[in-house]
C-alpha cells in the first residue's frame, strides 16, 4: 500500500469513528497500563487516525530513503512503518468491536 492509499484508508476510518459520534482521546500512561475495551478503545483509534493525518504533513524521511537505500533494503523498511503498525492496531479494533468485516478491511487496504 502506497503512502496515499495509506492516508485514504486513515480518512476512512477517521470519518467512520466521528460518525458513531466519538472524540478521540489520547490515553495517558495509566490507561496504556490497563485494559480498555468498546467505546473506550475506539475514542484512542480516533485520536490515532487524527495523528496519523497530522503526521502526512510532515516532511516524510522515507522518500529519503529511497534515494539512499538499496531499493530491496528501502522495500523491507517501508514495510514495517509506524502508521502501517497503527493501522494493523486499528484493523484489529475494528475486527475485535465488529466496526468492520475481515473482508471490508481486506477492501479498504488493496489498491483500486
Amino acid at each position: 500500500m502506497n503512502a496515499e492509499k495509506l492516508a485514504n484508508v486513515v480518512e476512512l476510518y477517521r470519518l467512520h469513528l466521528e460518525g458513531m459520534g466519538l472524540q478521540g482521546e489520547e490515553f495517558d500512561e495509566a490507561a496504556y497500563n490497563s485494559l480498555k475495551t468498546g467505546m473506550h478503545l475506539l475514542d484512542h483509534c480516533l485520536w490515532m487516525t487524527r495523528k496519523m493525518a497530522e503526521e502526512d504533513k510532515e516532511p516524510d524521511i522515507m522518500e529519503e530513503l529511497r534515494n539512499i537505500l538499496p531499493q530491496e533494503t528501502f522495500g523491507r523498511l517501508a514495510e514495517f512503518t509506524k502508521k502501517n503498525r497503527w493501522l494493523g492496531f486499528l484493523q484489529g479494533c475494528f475486527a475485535m468491536g465488529q466496526i468492520f468485516s475481515i473482508q471490508e478491511m481486506r477492501d479498504h487496504s488493496r489498491s483500486s
